[in-house]
């Protein structure tokens, strides 16, 4: 079908619009780190079966090492985390300053894989890379004196959009080498958003319910083998030698329910 992609895009672009709003709403409410963990596990539960549906294959094993690694280290950076700073932008100065910072993924976009795989831009691309970066300049220095937010926020709220939009692009560029040939867009979108659910429970524990706690959040850390600990975040890289012992903690569930003094009570005992 002829322009398919750039219908894609469009609707695409549309989708995020829409969704801009009531993910600031929820953000403001509940905090960035639990609006994306919802999301994205909303969005699983979806992909699952859709991909269940359409190629009788709720989740692709069979996808292939490479392709998972990819798709893995895509999802990682351009969902949990670029989700994560795009939340806490909308945050800070709203969805209509967040979604313009956002288009600057396609100049983060192109600029990556130059970079990573030699892939070049003709003039016209270029002027319209121009003439983005000029409109999204103007709007932002051009910042009305009756806005509600402090410099503090404004200038938090910029680099946070800046940064979602970077790691977006990134993790779409490393998407397009895991969707080589063929392979089912839904079944890539499934694999990226379980990589996103599996890094966020190293940042927040697990959101609890009708009065629960949250759950511990996981740790990953290396120990030494002279007694020192290295703890590492939820994407990081470390130097092992012989003898050190790599710990994985996954994170806890939720919990549901407030705990009486009863309760506390017994667990003491």
């Amino acid at each position: 079908m002829t322009f398919i992609g750039e219908i894609a895009a469009l609707f695409t672009s549309f989708c995020w619009t829409m969704s801009a709003v009531g993910f600031s709403n929820a953000t403001r409410q509940f905090g960035s780190q639990v609006t994306n963990r919802l999301r994205v596990v909303l969005a699983m539960l979806a992909l699952i079966l859709i991909n269940a549906v359409l190629y009788a294959k709720p989740i692709p094993f069979d996808a292939g090492l490479s392709r998972w690694g990819w798709l893995t280290i895509s999802g990682i950076i351009g969902l949990a985390m670029g989700d994560a700073f795009l939340f806490s932008c909308y945050r800070h100065v709203g969805p209509r300053i967040g979604l313009l910072l956002l288009s600057l993924a396609p100049i983060f976009g192109a600029i990556s894989a130059w970079l990573m795989f030699g892939e070049t831009l003709t003039i016209m691309q270029i002027l319209g890379i121009a003439v983005t970066l000029g409109g999204i300049s103007w709007v932002v220095f051009a910042r009305g004196e009756g806005s509600n937010e402090s410099d503090h926020d404004w200038r938090k709220g910029l680099l946070l959009g800046v940064l979602a939009a970077f790691c977006q692009a990134t993790g779409l560029v490393l998407s397009k080498q895991g969707m080589a040939g063929d392979f089912p867009p839904f079944a890539g979108t499934l694999i990226r958003m379980t990589a996103a659910i599996l890094s966020n429970g190293r940042t927040a524990g697990a959101f609890g319910m009708a009065g629960g706690s949250p759950g511990l959040p996981g740790i990953n850390r290396v120990e030494r083998a002279d007694g020192s600990v290295v703890t590492l975040g939820h994407i990081g890289s470390v130097e092992v030698g012989p003898g050190d012992v790599f710990v994985i903690e996954t994170p806890g569930g939720g919990g549901y329910g407030a705990v009486s003094e009863d309760d506390r009570g017994l667990a003491r005992q």
